[in-house]
């Protein structure tokens, strides 16, 4: 498992230094850099699964292009659109691509992400087939009926299966749990940045993506 522990909470990234690219986060280029991993499965015993993570994309450039933070050889991803409205995309709005039975891709309108701008997100694969959004620690969309979605994942920053869409932006804290957080885990993470110490159960994985 892909696990990563720092204690020192200095070397997390506070509010205050969101601006700050060098020492609190991994910049992608958006055309050759990406994160791998052992394939993994990251649901719980219960179906559910959380992802957390800090992300700040550059300037929108208008193609009809996507940046994955998480991807598999196999079908599915989680992305935004980097494209622009002649195209029929949302620019910042996060995707969930190829996630259920029928493989379509889920718009989660109200979770756009700022350009140039740190974006906190948690996207919760809840029971009931329930998919939720926050970003800046507000619940900004509920997606239902969501009844098949993928979990397993070996690749953070581009589409593994063609090795395209790459993301083109910093990420900061990627943390994943094996159970669905929280609206109060959800404030932890983003107020006080440490994965590690949140109240109940720690992430299954955790990328600081710090010095």
């Amino acid at each position: 498992m892909a696990t990563n522990y720092i204690a020192p909470t200095w070397r997390m990234p506070e509010n205050t230094n969101k601006d700050k690219l060098s020492n609190y986060s991994l910049a992608l280029d958006g055309e050759s850099e990406y994160v791998t991993f052992p394939l993994t499965n990251f649901k719980g015993d219960d179906g559910t699964v959380s992802y957390s993570f800090w992300a700040k994309p550059n300037t929108y450039g208008g193609s009809t292009n996507y940046g994955y933070f998480l991807s598999a050889s196999t079908r599915g991803g989680i992305s935004y659109s980097e494209g622009g409205l002649s195209t029929g995309l949302v620019p910042g709005e996060i995707y969930l691509y190829d996630m259920t039975n029928t493989g379509v891709v889920v718009t989660t309108t109200g979770c756009i992400l700022d350009e140039n701008t740190w974006n906190h997100i948690v996207i919760v694969f809840n029971t009931g087939n329930i998919v939720q959004f926050y970003k800046n620690n507000s619940l900004v969309n509920t997606l239902t009926g969501i009844t098949s979605y993928v979990s397993t994942w070996n690749t953070i920053g581009r589409w593994t299966a063609n090795n395209a869409h790459y993301l083109n932006g910093a990420l900061s804290l990627f943390s994943i749990f094996d159970y669905a957080v929280s609206q109060e885990q959800v404030s932890y993470l983003y107020n006080l940045n440490n994965p590690m110490a949140i109240t109940g159960k720690k992430p299954v994985a955790y990328w600081s993506f710090g010095d």
